[in-house]
């Protein structure tokens, strides 16, 4: 898509499409980084590809995405971000791989998500994180949790 925008690494713009695949590179730049409400609000997003060039997912980058049902997340994302996903409530289903460390507050506020498994690299989950009201499960790494 000729329509990326990118600086330093991070990605901070895009030309729009509901099944959004994110690039490993643009511009020559790898794409390590998803800017801050890169994605906020967009009812037209239905699904988001992030590929494993990506180690950090900003604060409200797909935040009140009412639409987006299905997330991808990179096998080298160390960050997700405060409101990350908060207010998604279609996104029920997502798989944190096992490179993330840190999830923001409120990052999956108001989704949909029936049942979340965190990996045992994750050593940081900060307040609300998961307040869903559909949630059931929850399945935590045994070396423990801040």
């Amino acid at each position: 898509m000729s329509d990326w925008q990118i600086e330093n690494g991070w990605l901070c713009g895009w030309g729009g499409d509901e099944d959004v695949v994110i690039p490993e590179t643009v511009k020559g730049q790898p794409v390590t980084k998803l800017c801050e409400k890169l994605f906020k609000g967009r009812q037209d997003v239905r699904s988001v590809t992030i590929p494993d060039s990506v180690e950090i997912i900003a604060m409200s980058a797909f935040c009140s995405c009412d639409n987006l049902a299905n997330v991808t997340i990179g096998n080298r994302v160390r960050i997700i971000g405060g409101y990350a996903f908060y207010g998604c409530y279609n996104l029920t289903n997502i798989v944190i791989p096992n490179s993330v460390v840190t999830i923001g507050e409120c990052a999956f506020q108001g989704c949909g998500l029936t049942k979340v498994v965190i990996p045992d690299s994750c050593t940081s989950i900060e307040h609300d994180a998961f307040r869903c009201l559909k949630l059931k499960s929850v399945t935590m790494p045994e070396s423990g949790i801040t």
